[in-house]
């Protein structure tokens, strides 16, 4: 039997077979993308003269007040978002259009010492930016020599210009800190006297005032086996001590908790109504107290 006969190739090739069809029955869709080309075409010729003026038009700049943060806590001094947007033009316009804006904006609050999270940053169908953000909170002032410096629960340290000395002196104060920052607002602190105390202030923030408490204090205390340990005191208005110990989570094995220490506290206070003696000052220590 023969072998069955090959398929004759055109004789215009497949760029031949192409016009055929364009010219043959496929000529309105030819037409129609044809004319889709063209218009494509003319776009892009156009854009690349106007496009430029467009995408920096005012219309297309951020402003200040298109930046939407999360409502700015008192105890943070100035215009946060102004300082932020004005940092953010230093890179140049505020382009709406820019692929690069949510980044640009995320990196300039992430910046500032005032923002501990940028949680999300997003571009609103009403030419407005979104910004969700957790802000920091001072929970202490270091008194390092004459100065007051803030730092947050984690020993950040806060920028304090723009808030006066009545601002300051409201937040408990940690003293006997004989090192000075080695960071800038930003940054921890770096020393771990001012952690275990900022630690200590976070955990008593919301008595701190109700117990008439005034400020922090640390001290060494030699263990058995000779190493150096930092403890904690509270002091009150009236003068009371109390001996916190260990600050919170580096409570050795044999001491009791943050929580015991600080339900022992609420305890004491409940029943007595202050920490002070009717004769004056007390000497407390809370590992001594009875709980429940």
């Amino acid at each position: 039997m023969c072998a069955a006969k090959k398929a004759s190739k055109s004789p215009v090739g497949p760029v031949g077979d192409l016009v055929v069809w364009a010219f043959g029955p496929g000529r309105a869709v030819a037409a129609s993308l044809l004319v889709l080309g063209a218009f494509l075409f003319a776009w892009w010729a156009v854009w690349r003269h106007v496009g430029p003026e467009v995408v920096q038009s005012e219309r297309y700049l951020l402003k200040p007040d298109a930046l939407q943060i999360p409502t700015q806590p008192d105890w943070i001094p100035g215009d946060l978002r102004a300082e932020v947007y004005q940092s953010i033009k230093l890179g140049g316009p505020i382009n709406l259009l820019d692929d690069e804006l949510g980044p640009r904006v995320a990196e300039a609050f992430a910046r500032n010492p005032w923002i501990e999270q940028v949680v999300e940053v997003r571009k609103l169908p009403s030419a407005a930016v979104q910004v969700d953000l957790k802000y920091r909170r001072p929970v202490c002032v270091v008194k390092a020599g004459e100065r007051l410096l803030a730092v947050d629960h984690r020993s950040i340290l806060l920028p304090v210009d723009g808030m006066t000395p009545s601002e300051l002196e409201r937040y408990p104060q940690l003293v006997g800190i004989d090192r000075p920052p080695v960071a800038i607002p930003g940054e921890p602190w770096g020393s771990a006297r001012v952690a275990g105390g900022a630690a200590i202030a976070n955990v008593l923030a919301k008595v701190w005032d109700a117990w008439h408490l005034t400020r922090i204090v640390p001290f060494p205390v030699i263990t058995q086996d000779g190493r150096e340990q930092t403890h904690y005191s509270l002091f009150t208005i009236g003068g009371t001590r109390i001996t916190w110990g260990l600050p919170p989570g580096l409570e050795t094995p044999g001491e009791i908790s943050t929580q015991e220490k600080l339900a022992r506290l609420t305890v004491y206070f409940s029943r007595h109504g202050t920490f002070d003696g009717p004769a004056g000052p007390l000497d407390l220590d809370v590992r001594s107290l009875p709980g429940l």
